[in-house]
């Protein structure tokens, strides 16, 4: 019986998903320079699924630490050393330092802050664009000490 039960609320968990797939990801908002280079960029790798998805970045100082965050909109405002590149309300995906690299990778469905997770999984912003970006500790740059990527489009 309790095996029944798990399986069927494991069922249940992945049905709930969105599928995105046909969906796009596509950058927009300036990035700006760092202390490592001319600045951090966000990427969607693999299909553009939750299920199977991963947010990638680049460019960044080796260890920062950082999280990812996302919101509706686009805008792009000052903030840090770089910008905002949405407004309004934002939810933390996950905090996830960069590599030896100044590379980081996020398995959204896996990583990704559940409670956070929850508005994309229940379909409460469903059919709605997404705006995704990654902020990050600078201290060597100065300044603010602090800066962000691009940002992501990505339509369910």
């Amino acid at each position: 019986m309790l095996k029944n039960v798990l399986q069927f609320t494991a069922a249940s968990l992945l049905a709930a998903l969105p599928s995105l797939a046909g969906g796009s990801a596509q950058n927009y908002c300036a990035t700006s320079p760092n202390s490592v280079g001319p600045g951090a960029k966000i990427h969607w790798s693999g299909p553009v699924t939750l299920q199977q998805g991963a947010l990638t970045v680049d460019g960044l100082p080796p260890h920062a630490s950082g999280f990812f965050v996302y919101g509706l909109g686009q805008q792009q405002i000052p903030f840090g050393n770089g910008l905002s590149c949405f407004p309004g309300a934002s939810w933390i995906l996950a905090r996830k330092a960069a590599d030896v690299n100044g590379a980081c990778t996020l398995d959204v469905l896996a990583e990704g802050d559940q409670d956070d997770l929850r508005f994309i999984q229940y379909g409460v912003i469903a059919s709605q664009t997404l705006s995704v970006q990654y902020f990050y500790r600078d201290t060597a740059a100065g300044g603010a000490k602090f800066n962000s990527t691009d940002a992501l489009l990505v339509q369910f």
